[in-house]
């Protein structure tokens, strides 16, 4: 009689490190964003009005409400996927790059 060993711990422990990183980053990041209003917290809508410009704020208010509806704390099921606009560790790259955050 052989005894099967468990092979999917080691690969959950794994993810779930993962996620728990990738909330703590996001969660960085939404705490220097808040930090940098020069101590006058934004509402969510003020705050992508900021960030996205009187042009695009219809389609990126569109996204918001799809995605967390306007909570910025909210945080997916799985956990990977956290803030008004549900970033998740996919969008690494473009963060990044694009706004220099790690």
């Amino acid at each position: 009689m052989s005894t099967a060993t468990d092979t999917t711990a080691p690969t959950r422990t794994r993810r779930n490190r993962r996620v728990v990183s990738g909330s703590l980053a996001a969660m960085g990041v939404g705490l220097i964003a808040l930090l940098s209003t020069a101590c006058v917290p934004l509402s969510p809508q003020d705050a992508v009005r900021q960030q996205w410009g009187d042009r695009l704020y219809p389609c990126a208010a569109r996204i918001v409400q799809r995605e967390s509806r306007w909570v910025p704390t909210a945080v997916s099921p799985g956990g990977g996927n956290i803030g008004l606009f549900q970033i998740n560790k996919y969008h690494s790259t473009w963060i990044r790059h694009d706004l220099g955050y790690s």
